[in-house]
């Protein structure tokens, strides 16, 4: 199963490699995931995607519900539930899909909590679920008074206890240009190769270290 997880991946990012990306992309790629496995919560991190001290997001888990909140003005990709429910699933765009000002058919600009997966004693809902649990999910966000695109790659495969993790993200520095979903600054085979092993290893460490463990004490 990880192989063929690691296979999917390494495909989805070896098809960036385009000749030109338009923009200049700023990428981070943590050397710790920021996990969001805190069963039973509540639990949340933030995210400031630009490190200039403001958050622009918010990961929030409590009693197996993994949602992101975007703060004031920002925004994900998202599908709306069909009236006369209220809320939204994160969508989970594929490698290579442009992510801008234009959502993608049957997506929105959601400027509220949305969601990426819940569980209960009889299944699931949401998109990051198996066999959909890793991929990119896409943001918008502000920088002086500029809307930013970008995408953030998230491994949910640990949803069922309460949340997964954030590996990282990348964004376009000019505003109002949109992005490749996975794209990097000059994507060369080499460094998408690299990135599929950052994802592989970090996924074996979290293996290893949780080995044992099935249920997290409540943290926070």
């Amino acid at each position: 199963m990880q192989g063929r997880r690691f296979l999917l991946l390494l495909g989805s990012l070896l098809a960036l490699y385009v000749p030109a990306i338009h923009g200049d992309i700023s990428f981070t790629w943590l050397d710790e995931p920021i996990n969001m496995t805190r069963w039973p919560g509540p639990y949340s991190a933030d995210l400031d995607l630009d490190a200039n001290g403001i958050v622009d997001f918010i990961l929030q888990t409590e009693n197996l519900v993994f949602e992101i909140v975007p703060q004031t003005g920002n925004a994900v990709l998202a599908w709306p539930y069909p009236p006369p429910d209220a809320g939204s699933l994160v969508i989970q765009p594929a490698a290579g899909q442009s992510i801008g000002e234009t959502p993608l058919p049957g997506s929105t600009w959601w400027e509220d909590e949305s969601l990426f997966s819940a569980w209960n004693n009889i299944g699931s809902i949401g998109i990051w679920v198996p066999p959909n649990e890793a991929g990119y999910f896409g943001i918008r966000f502000t920088i002086d008074s500029g809307s930013h695109y970008g995408w953030v790659y998230l491994d949910n495969s640990w949803g069922a206890a309460g949340g997964g993790d954030i590996l990282g993200w990348a964004y376009e520095t000019t505003p109002y240009t949109s992005i490749l979903a996975g794209a990097v600054p000059e994507p060369t085979t080499f460094m998408l190769l690299g990135i599929g092993s950052l994802v592989v290893l970090a996924r074996i460490r979290r293996k290893n270290r949780r080995i044992g463990s099935p249920r997290l004490t409540r943290e926070g």
